[in-house]
C-alpha cells in the first residue's frame, strides 16, 4: 500500500512499529522501529537511502534460509560505494538446488558470518536511511520473520520499491503489464541502463540503486509521499 499522510495505514503502521519496538532484544533494531516517520513532503534527493537485496534458498518466505545480503547506500542522489557491503550468511538449511540461481554454495557459506551478526550489521547500516528494494514483498517478509525469531520483533520498514514504481508508471499509461516486464533486468533496459549479473545480492542492490536514480530523474522532483510504501 502506498503511504500518504492521510492513510489510516500510515498511522497504524507507525503505532505498530513503536509497539513492537518494546519487544526487540536488539538496540539497533529497536532504534529503527522507534525512529519517526520521515516527512513525506521531503525531496527524494535530501533523503538517505539503502538499496538492499537478499538471496535465499526459497521463494517461500516462511521457510527460506538467508544465504547472503548486499546493500549500497544512496546519499544526495549519489551511490556511496565505499559503504557498500556483501555478507555471506552461515548456518541454516543446505542451499540445495537454489545454488543454481544465486551461485552461493554450502562450502562458500562456511566462510560467512552467523545470521544474528549479519542482521545486526544490517540494522546499523539502515539507521537514518530508507530501505530500497526491487520487489520488496519477499525480502521484507523474510527479514521480518528472521528478525522476529532472533530479536523478538519484525522490522516492518517504510520503504521504496522500484518494481512497484515501474508497475504504477506502466499502468498509468494504460499498459497491460506482461510477464517478465517488471524484472530488474527488463526495467533497467527500458531506462537505458546496462545489464549486470543477476542473483548476486550486492550486484542486485547496486542495480536497484541505479534504477531508482533513473526512475526519480524521469519523474522530475518526487517527494517521499510519491515513493514510499
Amino acid at each position: 500500500m502506498r503511504v500518504t499522510a492521510q492513510t489510516p495505514f500510515a498511522t497504524w503502521h507507525a503505532w505498530r512499529r513503536r509497539t513492537v519496538a518494546r519487544r526487540a532484544t536488539s538496540a539497533s533494531l529497536a532504534a529503527l522501529l522507534e525512529a519517526p516517520r520521515p516527512p513525506l513532503r521531503a525531496h527524494w534527493r535530501d533523503t538517505e537511502w539503502l538499496a538492499l537485496d537478499i538471496e535465499t534458498t526459497s521463494l517461500h518466505a516462511d521457510r527460506a534460509t538467508l544465504v547472503s545480503i548486499g546493500w549500497v547506500p544512496v546519499s544526495h542522489a549519489r551511490l556511496v560505494l565505499s559503504d557498500a557491503m556483501h555478507l555471506l550468511v552461515s548456518g541454516g538449511d543446505p542451499v540445495g538446488q537454489s545454488a543454481t540461481v544465486h551461485r552461493v554454495t554450502d562450502t562458500s557459506r562456511g566462510a560467512g558470518i552467523p545470521l544474528h551478526d549479519a542482521l545486526e550489521q544490517l540494522w546499523i547500516a539502515a539507521a537514518n536511511r530508507i530501505p530500497l528494494f526491487h520487489g520488496a514483498a519477499l525480502d521484507i517478509a523474510v527479514l521480518d520473520r528472521l528478525a522476529t525469531q532472533l530479536f523478538g520483533a519484525p522490522w516492518m520498514p517504510w520503504h521504496a520499491d522500484t518494481l512497484a514504481l515501474e508497475r504504477r508508471r506502466l499502468e498509468r499509461g494504460n499498459r497491460v503489464v506482461r510477464q517478465g516486464e517488471l524484472s530488474l533486468a527488463a526495467v533497467r533496459e527500458r531506462y537505458g541502463l546496462p545489464s549486470l549479473t543477476a542473483h548476486h545480492a550486492l550486484a542486485d542492490a547496486l542495480a536497484t540503486a541505479e534504477l531508482f536514480l533513473a526512475q526519480c530523474a524521469s519523474r522530475g522532483a518526487p517527494t517521499l509521499a510519491e515513493l514510499l510504501y
